[in-house]
């Protein structure tokens, strides 16, 4: 039985994101995971001549012109998306064997729980739990992520043999593992201690500038202590979660397109900077102010390049 039309786009758009999850992943860590795993060498150049395939089959698909077909002959329209589907479900096959593969298995966790760690290199003091403790949250989050990536490749993998009743069941598994992953971190910390789990999770965007502000003051010779390092995180995890709800709000009174995207960011810029200089020097200030000042500068670039764009287009239409 072939997959119903929505099931059958749902699988590739997932099987897309769980491609380039894997591949961020593997990226991401490989340097802290390079010594010990020359043996697993041949599998990850499998992996990447895989990925590449992939992506060079996804350029092509996008290049090609696109063709009105006349309304009683629509199948050649679909033949690309069936392409597709092909691929990816070829290459979920290939994961999903890999993952089957203790050694492999056993190295993608590593890498895994390193890019976690890496991530949030604070949060035995976030916590407020000891480093023991945060190696082990660092273990039950890699192994739940893995086991979603299982399920994901498991189902990707059966292709056209999936019927909405095989998708609805894996479906069923993948909410059952993720509540019973939850449930295994709640008793680690804690109903409390994974509230504030939870808050690291929904605010890992901003966790992701802390480390590039650390790694940025680290090269200019003024590295922060851990403790601003933790202050700066809660600021900027808080002005995340609050530009969250003010879209929330601009979105549902119709008025969020009436708002510059660019002023909205210089005003949670220049929030950061006025929290921050409680506890960072004025030199500390200085260098993120520029590095600020210089992305804000790129996306006014990059705002007045689209805006002149659409204006050309709208130009040639009338």
């Amino acid at each position: 039985m072939r997959v119903p039309a929505p099931v059958y786009v749902g699988l590739v758009v997932a099987s897309a994101l769980v491609c380039v999850v894997f591949w961020r992943e593997l990226q991401a860590s490989r340097q802290a995971l390079a010594a010990g795993q020359a043996a697993l060498q041949a599998e990850r150049q499998q992996s990447e001549a895989l990925r590449t395939e992939l992506a060079q089959a996804r350029a092509d698909l996008a290049a090609r012109p696109v063709v009105q077909m006349p309304a009683a002959a629509p199948e050649p329209a679909s033949k690309p998306a069936e392409e597709l589907v092909a691929m990816v479900t070829d290459a979920a096959k290939r994961q999903k064997a890999m993952l089957e593969n203790s050694e492999t298995h056993k190295a993608r966790l590593a890498e895994v729980r390193a890019t976690l760690k890496n991530r949030n290199p604070l949060l035995a003091r976030e916590l407020g739990i000891s480093e023991q403790e945060a190696d082990k949250v660092f273990d039950l989050m890699a192994e739940g992520q893995l086991r979603q990536e299982a399920l994901a490749a498991d189902l990707i993998a059966r292709g056209n043999t999936a019927d909405a009743a095989t998708v609805d069941e894996m479906r069923r598994q993948q909410q059952a593992q993720e509540q019973q992953d939850k449930n295994s971190l709640a008793a680690l910390l804690g109903q409390a201690g994974y509230e504030k789990l939870q808050y690291v999770e929904e605010t890992q965007a901003a966790r992701t500038r802390i480390v590039n502000m650390t790694n940025l003051l680290a090269q200019s010779g003024q590295p922060m202590s851990t403790d601003q390092a933790l202050s700066l995180t809660r600021v900027m995890a808080d002005e995340q979660k609050r530009e969250e709800k003010e879209s929330q709000e601009l979105r549902a009174s119709g008025t969020y397109g009436q708002v510059s995207q660019v002023d909205r960011a210089v005003e949670g810029d220049r929030r950061i900077l006025d929290a921050a200089s409680g506890f960072l020097s004025a030199q500390q200030l200085q260098t993120i102010r520029t590095r600020f000042e210089q992305r804000q500068a790129m996306e006014r670039a990059t705002g007045n390049v689209q805006a002149r764009e659409r204006a050309a287009t709208q130009d040639a239409a009338n």
